[in-house]
């Protein structure tokens, strides 16, 4: 099965924790692949392109 895993925080704190510990059990039998959001555009980015645009060329 593949698990896609959409981390929101941009803080390492429980919600951070949580996913480690899921992934920890899950990744035994399945294939997980993690989104961070340090790989999408945020607004303290203003004016700038995001970097994620620049990789995927959108």
């Amino acid at each position: 099965m593949n698990i896609v895993i959409i981390n929101g925080s941009a803080r390492k704190g429980n919600t951070l924790t949580t996913i480690d510990a899921f992934i920890k059990g899950a990744s035994e039998k399945n294939e997980i692949e993690i989104i961070k959001p340090e790989n999408h555009c945020t607004s303290y980015e203003s004016g700038r392109k995001c970097r994620w645009s620049q990789r995927t060329g959108s």
